[in-house]
Order: C-alpha cells, then sequence, then structure tokens
C-alpha cells in the first residue's frame, strides 16, 4: 500500500508531461518527447469509465527507463520521482521473482486537477484485490481542503447516524456542485458515488476480491472516510482493508464510535500508518471551533532513532481502548515532543515512510491485520 501511495503521485505527473505533447508551449518550456506518444493518458471507455487498455505497472516501468532521458530533462520532476523510478525499476528487474500482476485501470487527475481528488483504481490479480488510491497534496486546492479544519455534522452515505467529520475533506468527496462544476454532470452525484460507480461493477465482475483503499496525507484522510462509507454498502465485499500513511486527524467522537462498530462486525479493517516525528498525523486535535478530533483504527507507529547512540528505528502498536490509553497515547503523540524542528517535510514524504518500513521489514512481513485485531479486540474485552 505504501507503494501504490508514492507511485500515484508519480503517475500523475507522469501523465502531466503526456499531455503537453499536445499543448502549444512557450521558447521556455520543455517538451517531453516519448517513443511511444500518449502511453500514460489511454483513452476511457464511456460505459465501465475505466480505461480501454489497463496501464501494467510492468509496462510502465519499462516505458519509464526508455524515456528515462526525456524525462530528465524535468529536473524538479526528475528529483522527486527519483524513489519512485527505482521502484519501477526493481519491479521490471524481479518480475520473474515476484510476479507482478497489478494494472492501473483507471487514474481521475489532469486537466482539472487544480480543483479536484486526484486517485487511482488498479487491481491486483495475484493477491485478489481492487485498490482504490488517493493522492496526498499536490495542488493549492489540496492545501485549502487540508486548511479547512472546523468540523461539520453530516450523514455519510450508506449511514444512519450522523457525525462530524472535517469539512474540507468532506467536501472533496462529497460536494455536488463541485463535481457538476468539473464535469457538467446534471445528475445527483459526488466524487464518492463517482468511484462507487466504478468499482461496484468491478468486484461484481471478481468474485473473491475484496476492496483495499490506501493515501498518503491528505490521501489518507481522505481513504479513511471512504472505506468507511464503503464498508456499509451492500455492495461491497466485507471486509473493506484500509492501510493510511500519514493521516491527519478526520472525525469527532461519534466518527470514532461508528468506526469501531464496523471493526468489531469484521466490515472493516484500517491500519494507520504514522511516523513519530512526523508533525502532520501528530499535530493539534482541536478544530478552529475548539472541538476534539479522534485518530482511528489500528496505530502502527514508526518510532524516532538515535543514529548517534546506534539505536534503530523500532514501532509501535497503538488502538483507541479506552480513557487512560487515550491520555497516553496523547502525551506519546503530542507533537511538541516528537517535533525535532528539522526535516518536517521529509520525515512526511513516502521515502521517510518507505525507509522505515523497509528497514522494519523484517519483523512486520510476519504481521497480519486480523492477527493485530485480535490483539485489539482482546483489549477490549477485558
Amino acid at each position: 500500500m505504501i507503494n501504490a501511495s508514492n507511485l500515484i503521485y508519480c503517475f500523475a505527473e507522469l501523465r502531466d508531461l503526456d499531455w503537453r505533447q499536445d499543448k502549444e508551449i512557450t521558447e521556455r518550456e520543455i517538451k517531453a518527447q516519448f517513443d511511444e506518444s500518449h502511453f500514460m493518458t489511454p483513452k476511457v471507455d464511456h460505459k465501465t469509465q475505466l480505461f480501454v487498455r489497463p496501464l501494467d505497472i510492468y509496462e510502465i516501468g519499462n516505458f519509464v527507463s526508455r524515456n528515462l532521458g526525456e524525462l530528465k530533462k524535468y529536473k524538479a520532476f526528475y528529483k522527486n520521482n527519483e524513489s519512485s523510478f527505482a521502484q519501477l525499476a526493481t519491479i521490471v528487474k524481479n518480475r520473474s521473482v515476484t510476479g507482478c500482476e497489478r494494472k492501473i485501470l483507471y487514474i481521475e487527475d489532469s486537466p482539472k486537477e487544480e480543483k479536484e481528488v486526484t486517485y487511482g483504481i488498479s487491481i491486483d490479480e495475484k493477491k485478489k484485490r481492487i485498490i482504490v488510491c488517493f493522492r496526498g497534496t499536490f495542488s493549492w486546492a489540496d492545501k485549502s481542503s487540508d486548511l479547512r479544519i472546523w468540523m461539520k455534522k453530516v450523514v455519510l452515505p450508506n449511514c444512519t447516524k450522523e457525525v462530524s467529520i472535517h469539512t474540507g475533506f468532506h467536501d472533496y468527496l462529497f460536494d455536488k456542485d463541485l463535481y457538476a462544476e468539473l464535469y457538467q454532470h446534471t445528475e445527483d452525484i459526488n466524487k464518492y458515488a463517482s468511484i462507487m460507480r466504478k468499482i461496484v461493477p468491478l468486484l461484481a465482475q471478481h468474485p473473491g476480491y475484496k476492496l483495499y483503499v490506501t493515501g498518503h496525507s491528505l490521501g489518507a484522510s481522505l481513504s479513511s472516510i471512504f472505506a468507511f462509507c464503503a464498508a456499509q454498502s451492500d455492495n461491497i465485499p466485507k471486509p473493506v482493508t484500509c492501510v493510511s500513511i500519514a493521516s491527519t486527524y478526520v472525525g469527532g467522537k461519534v466518527w470514532r464510535k461508528e468506526f469501531m462498530e464496523l471493526e468489531k462486525r469484521g466490515h472493516l479493517r484500517y491500519l494507520r500508518v504514522s511516523n513519530s516525528v512526523d508533525i502532520i498525523p501528530h499535530g493539534s486535535p482541536f478544530d478552529t471551533r475548539g472541538s476534539l478530533y479522534k485518530h482511528v483504527g489500528l496505530n502502527l507507529r514508526l518510532q524516532k532513532e538515535f543514529p548517534i547512540v546506534g539505536r534503530a528505528p523500532t514501532y509501535s502498536l497503538q488502538y483507541p481502548t479506552g480513557y487512560i490509553a487515550e491520555i497516553k497515547h496523547a502525551f506519546t503523540n503530542c507533537c511538541l515532543l516528537n517535533f525535532w524542528g528539522t526535516g518536517v517535510l521529509r520525515m512526511h514524504s513516502c521515502i521517510e515512510y518507505q525507509r522505515r518500513l523497509k528497514y522494519l521489514k523484517g519483523e512486520l512481513d510476519n504481521m497480519y491485520l486480523n492477527t493485530m485485531y485480535e490483539g485489539y479486540f482482546a483489549t477490549l474485552d477485558k
């Protein structure tokens, strides 16, 4: 899931470069000359609203390898995506070993990405997963959404109880007026409904497949809301699994209570990965009106390291299991205790999360989400 969350940034930018091949440019701008024009921007089937030709991850890796010289013309882009290029190169090199069978079925982004959510839908035929991945903060619209931190009370799709959630995140997924403006739709539809219209038929066509949702930063927050709603849909196989990377706070007390009910019923599995020295997931738990936010799910917390004394990264698992535990977690997760004042953006990046998870791979490979939930439920029964 961390790999998907990292690659969605790169894929959206690759598609933007692909689009530019047909755009008029000034003398000062660079124009990419890819060997296969519009490889990254295939046509969309008007019935399924998915790509007519899915993008195989292995083929994307080969495309990047063949056009690396052209991509290096865009120095900032190349520097920002070096880790993604290395990741794709590894997939190409090890395909016979890993048996990578993941295809990108759809990406929603340009040319309207300055106003809307960027997300991708992929299929993993080896692990039998349909994956929805939301991109994190990128455009000015994303940053504006992040800053609209006051909560609003709403009844979400497929839900019966009113919950309080982050206004900016809610509107990104459920604002019908914005969707109508972008796509000239007159239907009573929003971004969430648009995504569901694509994945429900996909899951029906692939019996035994499950829905996985992921994202980094803003994408992580959106993924938790999307998974929460999808887990209550009669058309989605259970459980829905969400793995978020560096999620901010999303909702209030009732949001957490309803979230935990879905977990207890086996409808939702949620692993929230955070870095202890990443200030974003550990920001103020209060909105602009003083209402208290609550984190949800099982928290895989990547602890800080001390290279000078030889201490390597470690991890801990935290559960929202009661008042006393909540005070302890609030203290250990306080941004003032975990903020070192340097490298804020680096500590929040997918690259840093990948580095820490790679270091802990030997320990985490033997851990399974269902087993983690058994431990979680055991603490609730005490």
